[in-house]
């Protein structure tokens, strides 16, 4: 008797309402660790008004609250999407080539990275600083 073959279905897009908050949340937390000091730098540098960097400042106080709701928002991503994808799929040659070309799953991987330099902020902000100056 043959063996039945399991198709491997990709990740429905529509189903990434997590991942979109992941991604915003990790903006965001990147967006206030740098809102101190090296976003007003890069503003004036770029050409812009050094008085938008003054509307972000206050983004700063924010950094650690926003960067711990874009680790759990980016955990809980990988948990929903991890899980979907296992009960999906089962061992396939081609399952990790077409994991790797969701869009989703695309989006989850940058995510993971911005919220890891929000976290990770103090290390890469005086070499940025030094690098600017």
């Amino acid at each position: 008797m043959a063996e039945p073959t399991h198709a491997v279905e990709p990740l429905p897009l529509h189903d990434g309402k997590t991942t979109v908050v992941s991604i915003i949340s990790s903006s965001a937390a990147v967006l206030a660790a740098c809102s101190c000091c090296i976003l007003p730098m890069v503003l004036v540098a770029a050409g812009l008004s050094a008085s938008l960097s003054s509307v972000l400042a206050p983004l700063g106080s924010l950094h650690w609250p926003m960067t711990a709701f874009s680790v759990i928002a980016v955990a809980a991503s990988w948990l929903i999407v991890l899980r979907k994808y296992r009960h999906k799929s089962h061992c396939h040659s081609q399952a990790a080539v077409k994991w790797l070309k969701n869009r989703q799953i695309i989006l989850l991987l940058v995510a993971t990275v911005m919220s890891f330099i929000a976290a990770a902020w103090g290390y890469f902000e005086p070499t940025l600083m030094k690098a600017f100056m």
